[in-house]
């Protein structure tokens, strides 16, 4: 979800916390990206793992695993991926307008999916900060809305690969690219560094919603151990403590009971697209 660097200590009093309800010792560990954090679960290197919708779908579908919890941001239980830009003049076809310091247009405003992808059809040409093709949010749905509006995403377009969604925002703000793709909205992870960030990459379309992220337990914990975790993940995320925690780590503010049917969609999406 965002650069690696500080999240293992970030995410101590989240392990601590399941170190002390299970009595046995839990370790957080960073994966180079989402498909290795599958990978590591399949190979019994790893037992709890936070992960985005389709690689929810992969550890239960390739490996067993049960999908237990997923997150809710600000009570949404879906979130659309969005395009951001620092060219608004070319990409908005309305004035943009401003939520909580952030400027959206076309729609996008209205911060639910899909929205302004009349538009995406400029970016043609552009250079476009992407995350891999493991991502829903940073590759797998904006990719697809531009392929159903015509671009040609492999000659159409120049890739800037970016191996996180704070690194997509920061490609855009920097100049490095005049297009990124990110969750919604993956802009507040780096305000703090950078405060006017809000003002400087424009949100301009948002697509179809994505499942929320969540949590899957490898089958080789017991259905007991299964549940004590479950437990108690969702009863740290109602504490006040361990909502402000989740938030640090990864903007969620709430987990709840996982509806594993709804990861379907996203499974398709990838299909679409040729990457299961």
């Amino acid at each position: 979800s965002q650069d690696q660097n500080g999240l293992v200590d970030t995410a101590k009093p989240l392990t601590d916390m399941l170190t002390e309800k299970l009595g046995i010792p839990v370790t957080g560990v960073v994966a180079k990206d989402y498909q290795a954090a599958v990978e590591a679960m399949g190979a019994g290197q790893a037992q709890i793992g936070f992960l985005p919708s389709l690689q929810l779908w992969q550890a239960s579908d390739k490996y067993g695993a049960k999908v237990v919890l997923q997150t809710e941001r600000n009570g949404n239980i879906t979130y659309p991926a969005q395009f951001m830009t620092n060219n608004p003049d070319k990409y908005c076809d309305d004035t943009p307008v401003e939520r909580d310091g952030m400027l959206f247009c076309n729609g996008a405003d209205a911060m639910k999916g899909p929205a302004g992808l009349d538009s995406i059809t400029k970016v043609k040409g552009a250079k476009v900060a992407m995350l891999g093709p493991g991502s829903p949010a940073g590759y797998i749905y904006p990719v697809l809305a531009l392929q159903e509006a015509g671009i040609n995403t492999d000659s159409d377009i120049e890739k800037l690969p970016v191996t996180a969604n704070d690194a997509s925002v920061l490609a855009v703000y920097n100049g490095d690219a005049e297009v990124g793709f990110s969750f919604w909205d993956a802009r507040t992870i780096v305000k703090k560094d950078v405060p006017d960030v809000g003002q400087k990459v424009v949100v301009f379309a948002m697509t179809d919603e994505i499942p929320n992220d969540g949590v899957a337990l490898t089958s080789d914990l017991s259905p007991e151990l299964q549940q004590k975790i479950t437990d108690a993940l969702e009863e740290y995320s109602s504490s006040d403590e361990g909502s402000k925690v989740l938030q640090s780590i990864y903007s969620i503010t709430k987990l709840a009971p996982a509806d594993p049917a709804s990861l379907d969609v996203v499974a398709r999406a990838a299909q679409q697209l040729g990457l299961q």
